[in-house]
C-alpha cells in the first residue's frame, strides 16, 4: 500500500502541474518549481533531512503564495475555453514565471 501511495504521489504531481501549465496559471519557473517540491526525497523508506523539508516547503511557498495572493484579490485570470493561436506568445511563454 505505502509503495502505491508514492507512486501516486508522482503521477498527481505531474498531472496537476501539467494540468496548470497549460491551463496558464503556472509558467515555466513555477512548473519546474511543483515538480521538484512534488518529487524531491519522497517515497517509502526514504531518509531526509530537515533542509530538505525546508528546501521543499520553500519551493511550494514560491509557487502557491503569489497564487494565493491573487485569488484573496479576485484577480485570478480567466480560464481560456477556446484554443487561441500560438503566434509570438509560445516563444515568451518557454521562459515565463
Amino acid at each position: 500500500m505505502p509503495v502505491s501511495a508514492a507512486f501516486g504521489l508522482y503521477i498527481g504531481t505531474l498531472l496537476l502541474g501539467l494540468a496548470a501549465f497549460r491551463s496558464g496559471t503556472f509558467g515555466t519557473g513555477r512548473l519546474v518549481l511543483f515538480l521538484f517540491s512534488g518529487w524531491m526525497w519522497t517515497g517509502v523508506l526514504k531518509r531526509s533531512e530537515l533542509i530538505d523539508g525546508v528546501l521543499s516547503g520553500a519551493a511550494l511557498c514560491l509557487v502557491l503564495v503569489p497564487l494565493g495572493i491573487k485569488l484573496l484579490r479576485d484577480a485570478m485570470p480567466e480560464l481560456r475555453t477556446q484554443a487561441q493561436p500560438a503566434g509570438d506568445r509560445a516563444s515568451s511563454r518557454v521562459l515565463s514565471w
